[in-house]
């Protein structure tokens, strides 16, 4: 079901994107608001009260993170079009994958088998998509922190963007799935041996 549904979020997202290429103000296109995986690190004032009583005053680190960016000049259009593909493209092949493997895990235990290829490769190309998730936000932070945004300038403050560390996670999910995938692979080759013996 969530295969269909970002089969239908992709063409839909496609096609209204396309729209809002085209006709700048048209109400369902998105892609004047670009997504942006970047942080800009700031000393501010601050003060809280713990619940036992502490107090503190002082100078903390603040991260602010901007979620998304507006302009209507076309080339921001543009770059917000081939965002938006990529983004939805890579929803699309997790998903997709995802079916795979739960309909090839589904078959393997009706016929009474654990393991094989087919399932190693569906979770091997899950993991080569999350980290080409991890991997286009990554590339989205550089992009925006070094080329695309010159100043940033928050309550008379001029900050310096760079890329979101914390989109790390991503990475690490694509190296645990990898290791997922590995151990399966060597499940696949005992059963096998296994099937031999017999």
């Amino acid at each position: 079901m969530l295969f269909l549904i970002s089969g239908v979020n992709l063409a839909g997202g496609v096609i209204f994107n396309l729209m809002t290429l085209i006709f700048p103000n048209f109400p369902f296109g998105g892609l004047n608001h670009m997504n942006l995986f970047s942080t800009a690190n700031f000393q501010a004032e601050t003060s809280y009260t713990l619940l036992g009583g502490d107090v503190f005053k002082g100078s903390s680190e603040v991260v602010l993170q901007l979620k998304e960016l507006h302009s209507n000049e076309f080339v921001y259009l543009l770059f917000g079009f081939v965002d938006n593909l990529i983004f939805l493209l890579i929803i699309y092949f997790l998903f997709k994958n995802a079916y795979m493997l739960f309909g090839n895990l589904t078959e393997n235990f009706k016929s009474g088998g654990s393991f094989c290829q087919s399932s190693y490769q569906n979770i091997r190309c899950l993991g080569f998509w999350m980290f080409g998730l991890w991997l286009y936000r990554m590339i989205n932070g550089l992009l925006f922190s070094l080329f695309f945004i010159d100043d940033l300038v928050v309550e008379g403050m001029k900050l310096d963007l760079y890329p979101d560390i914390s989109e790390f996670g991503g990475f690490v999910v694509a190296l645990i799935i990898f290791a997922f995938a590995e151990v399966f692979r060597a499940g696949v080759v005992m059963q096998e041996e296994s099937e031999l013996t017999i």
